[in-house]
Parts: C-alpha cells; structure tokens; sequence
C-alpha cells in the first residue's frame, strides 16, 4: 500500500520542531489536544523503526491542516513509501497511521506541501 508523510531530510515535523510554528504544531497535534487523537494515538506502535504517515494524500493533508503554509515553509515535502499492510497500523483517528520503515521503499517523487 502507498503511504504519504511529510518530510524533511528524513525526518517528520514532530521530530524538527526548529521554528516556534513547529514547536506549536507538536504541543496542539499532542496529549492536551481533546477531541481529537494526536501523535501519541495510543494504538500505534511507537518502535525507533516504525514512521507515521497517512493511508492518502487527502488524509495527511486533513491531519495537518492549519500546519500546511507553517510545513511548506520549513521545507518540508510529502514522501510517499510503498508497504506491505502486514507492517501498516491504522490509529484510532482513522487518519494517521504507523508503519515499519524498514520494510518500507521510498517511491521517487517530488511532492511540495
């Protein structure tokens, strides 16, 4: 199955949190945000090899929505990753999702947010 994420030399917005638009979409996307399961959806697993993403490019859009100028900004990218569903799990927001990075292979394209 396809998966998107944002990106950026590898790395996903929650880990580079270096401009204040960042560090604000990490605290609202975490544990104090009611209604609305963020980066800690507790049915993802949460092991060094596993990445989160989205099932569609619709669906990473809508998980960061409010965030997308602050991403672009920051030069972030969409990456796309083809994986077997065995390795995929879908959170409780039906939105975000995990899956093994090392079973995963980087599709080549160029996608700005």
């Amino acid at each position: 199955m396809r998966v998107y994420r944002f990106e950026r030399n590898g790395m996903g917005p929650y880990v580079g949190q270096d401009t204040p638009e960042l560090h604000d979409l990490h605290w609202k996307h975490g544990r104090d945000n009611p209604g609305r399961p963020g980066w800690l959806d507790d049915r993802l697993p949460r092991y060094e090899e596993y990445l989160s993403g989205c099932e569609s490019a619709l669906a990473l859009l809508c998980w960061f929505d409010g965030f997308l100028g602050a991403l672009e900004r920051a030069g972030y990218e969409i990456a796309e990753y083809e994986v077997d569903p065995e390795f995929v799990k879908l959170g409780l927001s039906g939105l975000q999702l995990s899956f093994d990075s090392t079973k995963a292979v980087r599709v080549p394209t160029h996608r700005p947010v």
